[in-house]
């Protein structure tokens, strides 16, 4: 399963729940910790009701629901004793939507955890387009 939503909204995905048929997880530049993303240089809001944070918690301010916007985040749900398939991340780190260190944070919080998880740092690459389909890349997949 991937989900790319590139801001079309009937791309995202409504509801995903792990099953166990599920082998990996490919992370491209996500988001990891929602009530966060305003703690890092940024070109996207990510506090105000109309940004894409404040829209994934139903059009609020994110600052002022920090603790729903930390339950929309991947992050507290990543348990050592919890079943998770092996995950490939890979982030631009001259991403300007989604700070690079989310996916630090993420990488570091999965592998605390016991994870299976490979991470590809994408020399000044922003977020998305060509650097990421390239050959140099898609060797390492």
């Amino acid at each position: 399963m991937t989900g790319i939503t590139a801001n079309q909204n009937i791309l995202e995905l409504e509801e995903f729940k792990y099953a166990s048929s599920i082998q990996g997880i490919f992370d491209f530049y996500g988001p990891t910790l929602v009530s966060e993303m305003q703690n890092e240089p940024s070109i996207q809001d990510h506090i105000t009701p109309p940004s894409p944070e404040g829209l994934l918690l139903g059009g609020v301010n994110v600052l002022e629901h920090k603790q729903e916007a930390y339950q929309a985040s991947p992050l507290p749900h990543i348990k050592k004793d919890v079943n998770t398939p092996s995950i490939l991340m890979i982030h631009g780190n001259k991403d300007r939507l989604v700070p690079f260190g989310q996916s630090v944070l993420l990488y570091n919080t999965l592998k605390e955890n016991n994870k299976d998880v490979t991470f590809y740092c994408v020399e000044h690459a922003d977020h998305g387009g060509a650097a990421f389909w390239n050959n140099q890349v898609l060797d390492n997949f």
